[in-house]
Order: structure tokens, then sequence, then C-alpha cells
């Protein structure tokens, strides 16, 4: 599985990180609070999913992120 944060996301992070005036600590929050629900609904261990990406919306807006699967093998 590979994780996706997109430059928008970075760079939204890191305004409300400047607007809490907050250092590595509060960036480690804010960064948890948005994973907290991916790492419950998703398994480390799922091979269904090949990609999850993190965007703007995501941050600013509580979207949920993009899930991309993985094409499902053709068995004769």
């Amino acid at each position: 599985m590979y994780l996706d944060f997109q430059d928008s996301a970075i760079q939204s992070i890191a305004k409300i990180a400047m607007k809490q005036n907050t250092g590595a600590r509060g960036l480690r929050a804010i960064i948890e609070k948005i994973m907290l629900d991916l790492m419950f609904d998703i398994p480390s261990n799922n091979k269904e999913i090949k990609r999850i990406i993190i965007d703007k919306d995501v941050i600013e807006n509580n979207m949920p992120p993009r899930i991309i699967k993985r094409d499902k093998e053709k068995t004769a």
C-alpha cells in the first residue's frame, strides 16, 4: 500500500501548524488526527489497496481520501 500526500495537503498541514504556532509535536498531532480513521478502517495488510491519496480536501474539508484498489488478477 502506498500513502500519497499531495503537495496541496502538505501545504495545508503547514498552514494549520503555522496558525497554531506549533512545533514538531503539533505537526504530528495534526497528521495523526487526519490519519486516525484510516488507521482503524484500513488494516495495513490489506492487499486490495494499491494507493491512498490525501489532498487538500481531506485536510481542509474533512473529505475522505481517495482509495485506489489493485486490479484483480484474472484466473483461468
